[in-house]
């Protein structure tokens, strides 16, 4: 028989083998959940994975279905392009064609009209050689009227006739004077300022010396020379009406040569002289100054020119009631750029020496005129004053 052999283990030892085995299981738990939640994150990684790759397929999808869209609309676009260039064609044909019709019509009425025209023409210088005969007679009628009353004609019914037709005639000569014919429309008219018809000069004198000073800026010294004798001879014959008709004969005169690039202002200083003589000083003063500030060169040279002329017909009260006016317009000419326009102010400058007295530098010169200016008008009026005593001694002599 077997002996139960009984061995004897102590109870710690139990406890820890216990206590062993129960950290074991406990380890395994652990280690088992961690492998649990190992897998379940490779498995939340997987499933990113998928979803990222299913977005990534739908975004391609996308591209692909928005490059199908852009495809198929760059298509229409191209198909609209070709259409429109079609139509652009076909526009250009159409516009062509309606050229081409435009022109053949355009050319068929530049045919009538040049048919016409030419027919319009012939009629025109037909009517104008009619009208230069009519000139012409008219002016044969005047002369053979104008050589009868010289005279002394005793027909009377002749000169009654001429003193009714004289408006007529003058009518006549001024649209001549503007067009062919000047010289002996000028000469006829010289003739006509003899006449002493008081009520025919009232009605036609300012038209007459309108027309006239107009005609002045022509470039024919022959016919300005015809002029100015009309001038002389009106200026004697009708004097009171150029002292009536101040205002308007000035402000012509100066309007007249207007925008001129060629310099008739030195030429015309007999004119000027002649006028001056003839013309209400205080009006022509007025108006004179009223142009000193255009800008206009040529208007700046005749009423300067004109006011040089007018010195020695104004009283010095007159001068001195406008001086002051007068400078501050003239002062700032003196830095003009042409050299011609300075000097005309520095001579108009010069002669009211003569009309204020020698306080005139003092009094006015000093306060508005530069240094280098008053020099130069110094110079000038020394020259001025030379030139005064040179002519004193050459009429004594």
């Amino acid at each position: 028989m077997k002996k139960n052999i009984h061995i004897h283990i102590p109870k710690e030892n139990i406890n820890k083998n216990n206590n062993n085995q129960n950290q074991n299981i406990k380890r395994n738990i652990i280690q088992k959940k961690n492998i649990n939640r190992n897998i379940i994150q490779k498995e939340n990684i997987n499933s990113n994975i998928i979803r990222k790759k299913s977005t990534h397929r739908n975004i391609i999808h996308k591209k692909n279905i928005k490059r199908n869209v852009i495809q198929k609309v760059n298509i229409n676009s191209n198909i609209i392009q070709k259409e429109n260039i079609n139509s652009n064609i076909i526009q250009k044909k159409s516009t062509h064609r309606n050229i081409i019709q435009k022109e053949n019509i355009n050319k068929s009425i530049i045919q009538k009209d040049n048919i016409s025209s030419s027919a319009i023409q012939k009629k025109s210088t037909h009517r104008n050689i009619i009208q230069k005969e009519n000139i012409n007679n008219n002016i044969i009628k005047i002369e053979k009227n104008i050589k009868a009353k010289n005279k002394n004609d005793p027909n009377k019914n002749n000169l009654k006739l001429e003193n009714n037709q004289i408006g007529q005639m003058i009518d006549i000569l001024l649209t001549t004077i503007t067009r062919k014919n000047k010289i002996k429309s000028i000469e006829m008219l010289i003739q006509l300022s003899n006449e002493k018809l008081p009520k025919i000069w009232d009605v036609h004198f300012k038209k007459i010396a309108v027309v006239i000073l107009h005609c002045f800026q022509n470039p024919n010294k022959n016919i300005r020379k015809h002029l100015f004798k009309l001038i002389q001879k009106m200026s004697v014959n009708q004097k009171e009406k150029f002292y009536d008709s101040t205002r308007l004969l000035v402000f012509q005169l100066i309007e007249s040569f207007k925008g001129l690039k060629v310099n008739y202002i030195a030429e015309n200083n007999l004119l000027f002289k002649q006028l001056i003589k003839v013309l209400n000083p205080e009006i022509t003063l007025n108006v004179i100054i009223e142009f000193l500030d255009k800008k206009d060169s040529s208007m700046l040279k005749t009423t300067l020119s004109l006011l040089r002329e007018l010195c020695p017909y104004l009283n010095k009260e007159l001068l001195l009631a406008k001086i002051n006016i007068i400078l501050n317009k003239t002062v700032e000419l003196l830095n003009h750029s042409e050299s011609e326009i300075r000097r005309l102010v520095i001579l108009f400058i010069v002669r009211f020496y003569d009309i204020i007295g020698s306080n005139f530098e003092k009094d006015y010169l000093l306060n508005t005129v530069g240094e280098n200016d008053l020099k130069l008008i110094q110079v000038y009026r020394q020259k001025e004053l030379k030139y005064k005593k040179n002519h004193q001694n050459e009429q004594i002599n």
